[in-house]
């Protein structure tokens, strides 16, 4: 599933604390909480919160986070290839710039 984050990403050349771009990602797949597996340009996986994942391309509180319902559809997809690991990560221990306003409650 095509979506877009602004989660900064060390990996990726962020700094911890700034703003990081806008990327297009692909959804691989939903642990039916609150994480997801993604990919960027380039074949670099991770994981995310799923708050972070937006609908169109642009930032938090300024376009729609894709939606539970969105991704229980792919949580619930026939997929091939090996089942995904815990969700729990590194991505926890990542400082993110503060967020204000778009979170509606619904994820993350």
């Amino acid at each position: 599933m095509k979506a877009w984050t602004d989660y900064p990403f060390t990996n990726l050349g962020d700094k911890p604390n700034e703003v990081a771009p806008v990327r297009e990602i692909e959804v691989l797949s939903y642990d039916g909480d609150k994480y997801c597996r993604v990919k960027f340009a380039g074949g670099v996986e991770e994981e995310i919160k799923s708050g972070y994942i937006y609908q169109r391309e642009g930032r938090c509180g300024e376009v729609p986070h894709i939606t539970r319902r969105q991704l229980e559809m792919l949580a619930n997809a026939p997929h091939e290839g090996p089942a995904r690991a815990s969700c729990a990560g590194p991505l926890d221990a990542v400082v993110g710039r503060q967020r204000t306003g778009g979170n509606d409650g619904n994820l993350g």
